[in-house]
């Protein structure tokens, strides 16, 4: 018997037909319960790990622990799906529903046909839709379990689907030699239809269906096929694959399909998956090929059927809820060898390494780098346990929650060339972390109170009884401190569009805390970014933006331009193209990308970076001296290439920047300077009194309201006229200098001084008089192209420039206006060449 197959896969992108959503619904509790003991609080008081039910998702799972850590469980295939607004197990048992099968519970949408000419199987993750098509009419399937058989679709050929939690494999099975001399299985075309993508194959790189963007929605390795024949008998070839238009067409080996040595049922394997969990499995007798694998992880020396032993290892990656900049205790990948291995475990002990990120390029002549051995095991055969401290604490300490690990067998085991092929199922395995809880808040819900202010609430947060300090802030009232303790705290509002990793804080109003100091009601405040789990994203969406008095700025502009939360460097070239160089969020930055290349920054007097249409996406403005034009960034590393005019609401005509009554505006730059979470416009521009300094100029700022406008607010006002600054200045940069949420100028008097003017909104504001330094500190010399930042997430804004050399340094700021030990960003020397750095 032969049999073809086809593993198609993909991610839940959103809810939808059988998809699990993106967002966990916290665990309400009772009804009218109103507040809860949080996790924590009970994991201490019972002395027993208690789940944090809001941190459940499709893969993992958090424990609060009575020690007060935190314990986090990933799992490398999907082990629950949302359905009805509720967690259950995956079950891939297939039922007959309308007009379509389905498993009982995917995590993705998955319907495949009752028979007929429609598709074979349907995918829908909510926004993509691949439909793969069999050539023709479909007999109504016989199901058993998980399996799909639609029998006789060629003359001894039957078609079998198999479907997991998030995907399927698609059989033909050939019953016999006879049955494999059809020559319609000398070239198999199958139909494959999507909505908007486009798809590309080959024998080497595998299968691609990309967006407009070139982004990968799904993918899949060089399609392969096998026999069944064991050990040195055993049969495998790569196939000739190509796709054109809505076909994709597969070659089989004609020789391994018919020889009379062939072993049936032969697979022949070309899969389809997105951003799955799996491995990526590279094999010494296909140097320049690899298996992606979502169902094994594979290891050891495989006999082929010339005889020769070839070895075997496998890569992939864990992506671990809240590892991020965590303290790791320690860690552990759990594996299972596959049942009825008969293997002698003794002669092919299991290695787990940190490896290098894996991809689509990665071959057995191109293998990640194999970092750190962590651990190894060989006996008994079974339920292993792994040590993986090392390599976790090295994904957190980078500030980056996935964990790049490759499995293999040991080099002495490797050049004993004996058959000793290890494989573990990915549903077995899981990755368990154990980090400190750094005072995480979550979600509750069914609650129902009123603030001072009036205003209702039904859902509030808790923290755990570790939380640190955290700033009460009311607007109406001097600042404080205290510490939350578990309890009764109204979290009610928070700053959608400004992302955690850039500096948003949770705002909260305290309804009676002694243990904090605050017996009453003392206002809003809120919690330091690092204390909120989700960073880089919005992690609770159920909870009401907060009005205007209760929001802050931010750190620095919004300049994250790939969606990571991170700040991002933006570089202007002397040709007009613009450069990005993301922010890892450790003080230095990822490899080079570009913004735009059609030169269009040499029309401008300056480019700089804001959010002016209030996305929490960086977007790119250019000011000609009397007018702004933005571009709308994309949150993929790209800006749009339509100019829009910034508006001014006040007249319905693109705003005009020109206040100064002595000289024009020279330069321009974007924050939020009165606080309402909305991207200003500030310049640099002539006194606006007859009386002024005819030399000098001041810096002017106009309201934005984040819609692409400005001045909603503004009257009949010229604009704001806040700081006196010399006219040979041009080097302004806004930033938190004491991490009060409220933002401050930093600029440069001359090339050696640097000034630091506190916020309109700053706190004791003095106007005209802020703190002067030499600049830069520790002997640089002079140094160029300043600006400013928050680059290694401290909520503090740090200072950045090109030395003599063109290296570039970053000054990590201390909030009390001074600055620490400055340290590179870039190993790059070329950085003076850039006209501007922002």
């Amino acid at each position: 018997m032969l049999a073809l197959g086809l593993l198609v896969t993909l991610s839940a992108l959103g809810t939808g037909l059988g998809i699990a959503a993106a967002a966990p619904a916290p665990d309400s509790g009772a009804a009218g319960g109103g507040v809860k003991v949080s996790a924590l609080a009970k994991a201490k008081s019972s002395g027993k790990p208690v789940e944090i039910v809001e941190g459940r998702t499709e893969t993992s799972e958090v424990y609060a622990n009575p020690s007060g850590t935190l314990t986090v469980t990933t799992h490398l295939s999907p082990v629950r799906a949302r359905q009805g607004g509720k967690w259950v197990a995956i079950d891939t048992d297939l039922v007959v529903g309308k007009n379509s099968v389905r498993p009982k519970a995917a995590a993705a949408g998955i319907e495949l046909s009752d028979g007929g000419t429609g598709p074979l199987v349907r995918l829908n993750d909510d926004t993509r839709v691949l439909e793969y098509s069999w050539p023709g009419k479909l007999p109504k399937p016989r199901l058993a379990g998980a399996v799909a058989t639609y029998p006789e679709v060629l003359p001894g050929v039957d078609l079998q689907v198999e479907v997991d939690a998030k995907g399927f494999q698609q059989l033909l099975v050939v019953k016999d030699a006879k049955a494999a001399k059809n020559p319609k299985l000398r070239k198999l075309t199958y139909g494959i239809k999507s909505n908007g993508l486009k798809v590309t194959a080959d024998e080497k790189q595998g299968l691609k269906a990309a967006d407009a963007k070139g982004r990968r929605m799904f993918s899949g390795p060089a399609p392969r096929m096998w026999d069944s024949g064991k050990g040195g008998k055993k049969k495998q070839a790569v196939m000739e694959t190509t796709a054109a238009g809505e076909s994709l067409k597969v070659v089989p080996d004609q020789k391994l399909l018919t020889d009379t040595g062939t072993t049936y049922p032969v697979y022949v394997d070309p899969s389809f998956s997105t951003e799955l969990p799996g491995a990526y499995a590279v094999h010494e007798f296909k140097p320049e090929w690899h298996h992606w694998d979502t169902e094994r992880l594979w290891m050891g020396n495989d006999q082929g059927s010339d005889g020769k032993y070839t070895r075997t290892r496998s890569f992939f990656q864990v992506d671990v809820p809240y590892l991020a900049g965590r303290q790791v205790l320690n860690a552990s990948l759990s594996l299972k060898d596959l049942s009825g291995w008969t293997g002698d475990c003794s002669r092919v002990p299991v290695e787990l390494w940190e490896t290098g990120s894996a991809g689509a390029t990665t071959t057995w002549n191109n293998q990640p780098l194999w970092k750190t051995k962590n651990s190894s095991y060989s006996c008994p055969k079974g339920t292993m346990t792994l040590s993986a401290t090392s390599a976790a604490q090295a994904a957190a300490q980078r500030g980056t929650s996935r964990v790049d690990l490759g499995v293999r067998t040991s080099l002495t085991a490797e050049s004993a060339r004996a058959d000793s092929t290890r494989q573990f199922l990915t549903a077995d395995a899981k990755f368990t972390v154990e980090i400190k809880n750094n005072g995480e808040c979550f979600l509750v819900t069914d609650v129902s109170h009123t603030d001072p202010d009036g205003r209702s609430f039904t859902k509030e947060m808790n923290c755990d009884s570790l939380a640190s300090d955290v700033k009460a802030d009311p607007y109406t009232t001097a600042q404080t401190t205290g510490q939350l303790l578990a309890g009764p705290h109204g979290f009610v509002c928070w700053r959608s569009g400004d992302m955690n990793g850039a500096g948003n804080r949770i705002w909260y109003y305290v309804r009676g805390d002694t243990a904090s100091g605050w017996a009453s009601w003392k206002g809003w405040g809120f919690v330091p970014a690092n204390k909120i789990t989700g960073v880089g994203a919005e992690p609770y969406p159920g909870l009401p933006a907060c009005d205007v008095h209760n929001v802050t700025p931010g750190i620095t502009p919004p300049q994250d331009f790939n969606s990571d939360g991170l700040s991002d460097v933006v570089a202007l070239q002397t040709d007009g193209n613009l450069a990005l160089h993301p922010g890892i969020g450790n003080g230095t930055l990822g490899n080079k990308r570009m913004l735009w290349t059609d030169g269009r920054g040499s029309a401008y007097t300056n480019v700089f970076a804001g959010d002016f249409n209030g996305d929490g996406i960086g977007d790119i403005g250019g000011f000609d001296g009397a007018r702004v034009w933005w571009w709308a960034g994309d949150g993929n590393s790209g800006v749009g290439t339509t100019a829009q005019p910034l508006m001014d609401n006040r007249y319905k005509t693109q705003a005009g920047f020109d206040p100064g009554i002595h000289a024009p505006c020279r330069v321009a730059f974007a924050t939020d300077f009165n606080g309402d979470g909305k991207t200003d416009i500030a310049a640099a521009c002539g006194q606006g009194s007859e009386q002024g300094d005819y030399d000098a100029d001041s810096i002017w700022w106009w309201p934005g309201d984040g819609d692409g406008g400005v001045n909603a607010t503004l009257g009949a006002s010229l604009g704001y006229e806040y700081l006196y600054a010399d006219r040979k200045e041009t080097e302004f940069s806004p930033l938190d200098v004491t991490g009060d949420g409220r933002m401050d100028i930093a600029r440069m008097p001359s090339p050696t001084i640097l000034e630091l003017n506190p916020g309109p909104l700053a706190r004791n504001a003095s106007y005209g008089t802020g703190t002067r330094q030499t600049w830069a500190p520790n002997g640089f010399g002079k140094v160029t192209k300043v600006f400013a930042g928050d680059f290694n997430r401290d909520r503090y804004g740090d200072v950045a420039g090109v030395d003599s050399s063109g290296q570039l340094w970053q000054w990590p700021g201390k909030g009390d206006g001074t600055f620490g030990t400055p340290s590179k960003m870039s190993t790059a020397t070329d950085w003076g060449a850039y006209k501007d750095l922002l």
